[in-house]
């Protein structure tokens, strides 16, 4: 997955005029970025297509996993979970979708089954939102200043390693990002 900022913003804010430290910021923003899509719980925040399936149990409603919901592709049915085609089809007419909850309702109650509804919709931001953005070059830059104040020099190569302590999010991060973790979703 792409970064949720890009090099050139973190430079900015930085005030770094060379190219020295690209290679350590660049592993930087991508372990940043991933620790932030972990926080959030999975929440996309680039839109992506999602072929889910789910259980019918009865119920007139499916809370989908991903978030916002940009559009429905399609919805089926097909209890013998043996092919989903024309014939298994749920019409458009039939059901309605919250685009911020993700919750698919339909306007009757779906056969019980195990994974016998398949729906294909798209997820996610037409690009990443600015706060995230944000919320990711201060992080970094808060861990690049921790760095620094250590004794990372360019003589050494500016070597952030894979097992370099992001530790805990920071609170302004935290807070920046508190609209997008998604509840009762496992990390």
């Amino acid at each position: 997955m792409a970064n949720l900022a890009t090099l050139a913003t973190v430079k900015e804010h930085a005030e770094i005029n060379v190219t020295t430290w690209d290679a350590p910021l660049t592993t930087l923003l991508a372990r940043v970025s991933a620790a932030i899509r972990k926080h959030v719980r999975g929440r996309p925040f680039e839109s992506t297509n999602y072929t889910e399936y789910y259980a019918g149990e009865l119920s007139d409603t499916i809370q989908l996993r991903h978030i916002p919901v940009t559009a429905i592709t399609s919805v089926h049915e097909d209890s013998a979970r043996t092919t989903y085609n024309a014939s298994t089809l749920i019409a458009a007419a039939d059901y309605t979708y919250d685009q911020e909850s993700g919750i698919l309702s339909f306007d009757y109650r779906l056969p019980r089954g195990n994974r016998n509804v398949r729906v294909v919709y798209t997820a996610g931001d037409a690009s990443v939102p600015e706060d995230v953005a944000l919320s990711c070059v201060i992080w970094t830059l808060h861990i690049w200043a921790r760095a620094k104040s250590h004794g990372m020099s360019s003589e050494s190569g500016g070597n952030v390693s894979g097992s370099y302590d992001l530790g805990p999010i920071p609170e302004e991060v935290a807070n920046l990002l508190a609209e997008y973790v998604v509840v009762g979703s496992s990390a």
